[in-house]
């Protein structure tokens, strides 16, 4: 087993203290001087830096990706990545809030710091702050693992010490997870994901299939055994990579919804592009190792997935079958019917190939679709808009520009704005390095930003890797890879929904009050329980009770607009349904804009 340094073993000593501090029962006493205020929350304006706010800047390398972020659920980002300061590659993560504020330890805190390397982390958000993170891992090699982890609000991990694993089986190398929430809801179900990964058999010569699980917010594999490899989705029975996954959005009233996982799959002569459901309940549909989605001569590859209601998906591929590499897309059914022309309808089949291509639903049943163009001169982020009947809703052939300039732009990123459109962000080089740019266009091909796109890093060294999120409202969060210091690093930066860069997200309309929430009654508690709630200024305050597995079971009435001050608040130890809740751990968590406060209870009945 690798040796851990002083420096790592303090930081995994500062995260158990950490976690006793936290969950340590008792009274914490609350002054209400004006002196009082200085060490609330950070307010929700200045903090963030142009060109970029550092995320991590530790030695070594830091690397993300674009799965690597995911909503706090307050307008902020959580953001994980493989961190080498201990020699070998672990995964590390950050909060930072919707004001460019860092809130968990500098540089990150730990996820998974056991021998072997972490890479590859896919970060989704939970119900309650905070996120779970799935990674493939090599501390049994020379097979990999998928494992992950779950952390809330504060960083703490509420899974095992370095995480569970989904996947053990030990004649096969497991690799590249992708993951979606499952959409339960509900008192009587608990939340979780549905993931998928590569499984390679290590004995017969590196054929590769796919396999996928369910895991709910405690950790608990749904569908299958970890030794068991999960479910297998197709057998190992031929080469497959490039997996993407979307889900079908079918399932019962507040139970999960299942999976559409498509991927590339080898021939002789290249890829076709083949796809496969799971069902809620974890059961294979359609035909055993999936139907084709597009097959013939020439090659396929680089298959992205998107959601469109109703169980529908549209998948969109990289095709050589014409003399250069174009863009086509198929719309798939929840029973596995393809809706359009057979092997799909052409995105794009300008000059050049067309790649790197990435789409996220529109709203109205199509999808918005972007990629990297070489018609010009230079490498150009194109988009195009493709509605429900697989027809171009953009009347400019073969796409629009997202921006204008001399030198190469590539690798877009990104994200509904909410409205009917996207945000994109993608590597620029019109400076001769690589810089980071972003672009909004609305659903009818408008470019809401400068036309030659908003700069949000220009610093040296290549940027690169960008990962999108949308805020709160119609702008975005944006973390990318940064080598400016010598090594790579992980910033990230915001845009308004205006264009303007490193400006404040939109949030709900109140003001950047900061607020201390402390219990006034004992803990563990016996129903009611008293809290007082400090703000530095008046405020709209939302007060949620939580469960141990982070799903709300109560919003307390008295909470709204609030004056600066102390307020004196309780909870009746009850539900939204006015029963009492269970002997138990709850969480009062209070809310104001983008500053939030959270204490811990033990219901005692």
């Amino acid at each position: 087993m690798r040796k851990r340094t002083a420096a790592q073993t303090g930081n995994l000593t500062s995260c158990r203290a950490l976690r006793h501090a936290a969950l340590a029962p008792g009274m914490i006493a609350l002054g209400v001087a004006a002196s009082g205020l200085t060490a609330l929350a950070p307010t929700a304006r200045g903090a963030w830096v142009p060109g970029g706010t550092p995320v991590c800047t530790e030695t070594h390398a830091q690397y993300a990706n674009v799965r690597s972020i995911a909503t706090d659920g307050a307008g902020g980002a959580i953001i994980a990545w493989s961190d080498a300061r201990f020699s070998n590659d672990d995964i590390f993560a950050q909060r930072i809030d919707a004001s460019g504020v860092p809130r968990w330890s500098t540089n990150g805190v730990a996820v998974c710091t056991i021998h072997g390397a972490q890479t590859s982390p896919t970060v989704l958000p939970d119900a309650a702050g905070g996120a779970t993170i799935f990674w493939q891992d090599g501390r049994d090699t020379p097979r990999l693992d998928i494992y992950a982890q779950r952390l809330d609000a504060l960083g703490i991990p509420l899974w095992a010490i370095n995480g569970v694993p989904l996947c053990t089986s030990t004649t096969e190398r497991h690799s590249s997870p992708i993951a979606v929430p499952d959409g339960a809801s509900g008192a009587t179900v608990t939340p979780g994901y549905v993931v998928a990964w590569l499984n390679t058999d290590l004995n017969n010569g590196g054929i590769t299939g796919l396999a996928v699980q369910r895991v709910d917010y405690l950790g608990a594999g749904m569908w299958a055994s970890a030794a068991a490899g999960g479910v297998y989705l197709v057998s190992l029975a031929g080469g497959r990579s490039a997996p993407a996954i979307a889900t079908d959005g079918t399932g019962a009233a507040f139970g999960p919804r299942g999976a559409i996982i498509t991927w590339q799959q080898y021939h002789p002569t290249g890829y076709d592009i083949a796809a496969r459901r799971v069902s809620s309940a974890g059961v294979p549909q359609w035909a055993a190792d999936g139907i084709p989605i597009c097959s013939g001569p020439g090659s396929r590859s680089n298959p992205h997935i998107a959601f469109v209601g109703s169980g529908n998906v549209i998948i969109l591929w990289e095709d050589a079958r014409n003399v250069d590499q174009d863009l086509y897309a198929q719309k798939l059914s929840i029973t596995g019917t393809v809706a359009w022309l057979a092997n799909g309808l052409p995105v794009c089949r300008a000059q050049g190939n067309q790649q790197s291509p990435v789409i996220v639903g529109d709203g109205a049943g199509g999808v918005i679709a972007t990629w990297t163009d070489p018609r010009g001169a230079a490498t150009a982020i194109y988009a195009q808009r493709i509605d429900g009947n697989g027809q171009p809703v953009w009347t400019t052939v073969d796409g629009v520009p997202l921006a204008s300039g001399a030198g190469d732009q590539a690798f877009p990123a990104v994200v509904a704005d909410g409205s009917g459109g996207a945000i994109v962000a993608w590597t620029d080089r019109r400076s001769g390095e690589a810089d980071i740019y972003a672009q909004r266009v609305d659903g009818n091909s408008n470019l809401l930003w400068d036309p030659n796109g908003v700069p949000l890093c220009q610093a040296a060294g290549f940027q690169d890797a960008p990962a999108v999120l949308r805020d709160a409202g119609s702008g975005a969060l944006v973390a990318w890879n940064d080598p400016r210091n010598g090594n790579p690093d992980v910033y990230a930066d915001h845009i308004a929904g205006s264009g303007v860069a490193t400006a404040a997200p939109p949030g709900p309309a109140v003001s950047s009050a900061g607020l201390r929430l402390a219990l006034l009654s004992s803990n563990p508690a016996r129903g009611l329980v008293r809290f007082a709630l400090e703000l530095s200024a008046t405020a709209q305050v939302r007060i949620d009770v939580l469960d141990a597995r982070g799903r709300r079971i109560r919003s307390l009435p008295d909470a709204g607009v609030l004056g600066s001050g102390r307020h004196d608040l309780a909870w009746d130890g009850k539900d939204d349904a006015a029963a009492p809740v269970a002997s138990g751990i709850y969480y009062v968590r209070a809310r104001a804009g983008a500053a939030e406060s959270v204490e811990r209870v033990v219901q005692l009945r």
